[in-house]
């Protein structure tokens, strides 16, 4: 059984759902703020998925997201 209370989490990474509607859907906003919260709390840094325009950007750079990452920061690339 996994504690939390054992583990040390690095980073938290806010799932694309909530990031491509932050801009429209006010309930999105506070789950994000909820999240940057508790990752602050816990000394953990944020990552934002599915960043995909500057005005997306912006608004998580605004809120204090500490990493962003999807097509507007660039596309991925193919590793073999």
């Amino acid at each position: 059984i996994l504690n939390l209370h054992t583990i040390h989490i690095d980073f938290i990474k806010i799932d694309a759902s909530f990031i491509e509607t932050i801009l429209e859907n006010e309930q999105s906003k506070k789950i994000v703020n909820s999240i940057i919260k508790l990752a602050s709390n816990i000394g953990a840094k944020t990552i934002a998925e599915s960043v995909s325009s500057e005005e997306i950007f912006k608004a998580v750079q605004e809120l204090g997201i500490d990493y962003s990452q999807g097509y507007y920061i660039g596309k991925p690339k193919e590793f073999i």
